[in-house]
């Protein structure tokens, strides 16, 4: 997110948002790994697997649920990080009719990957850490704000990018 619409993310280094957003991402996955591996054997043999829309428990699974959570955000995490590498590497296509926007629609979409991958790892991380906390019986489950949140944050930053290329596409 640090670097201008004028030059290409393939030949620039990360500016300082793009350190901080990785950064913040880095303690999201720490926390996301670390939460079950300090905490497991804590955990009873039965916890929540799945939560209502008022935010309470409704299923209960095995403890190794949180493995399985646990292993799908940093897989997603993966894949994010990789498609944006993969996209800030990529060379401007030898065709004619190509915008003369090329650059800067990547990169608009290179800080949308940042910033969807930044809010998997924390979502995660959040999710794993409600699931704890509620099977060890200090909280009785999600905000049921919580789904109304997410929801907004994905569709938000959606429309807040769409909007951006759409400007840059003028």
């Amino acid at each position: 997110m640090g670097q201008s619409m004028t030059e290409s993310p393939a030949s620039m280094p990360m500016g300082r948002t793009d350190k901080l957003l990785e950064l913040i991402g880095i303690f999201a996955l720490v926390f996301l790994i670390g939460m079950p591996l300090l905490f497991y054997n804590d955990l009873p043999d039965s916890i929540p697997r799945h939560f209502g829309f008022d935010g309470a428990p409704d299923k209960f699974g095995s403890k190794a649920v949180i493995w399985w959570l646990a292993c799908i955000g940093v897989a997603m995490s993966a894949a994010l990080f990789v498609l944006e590498r993969s996209l800030r590497k990529r060379k401007k296509p030898g065709v004619n009719n190509v915008s003369s926007n090329f650059e800067a629609h990547r990169l608009i979409m290179i800080q949308w990957l940042q910033f969807i991958r930044l809010f998997i790892c924390c979502l995660f991380a959040y999710i794993i850490y409600v699931i704890m906390e509620t099977a060890l019986g200090h909280v009785p489950g999600f905000n049921p704000y919580f789904i109304p949140i997410v929801f907004g944050i994905v569709l938000g930053s959606t429309l807040y990018f769409g909007y951006m290329a759409i400007r840059v596409g003028k």
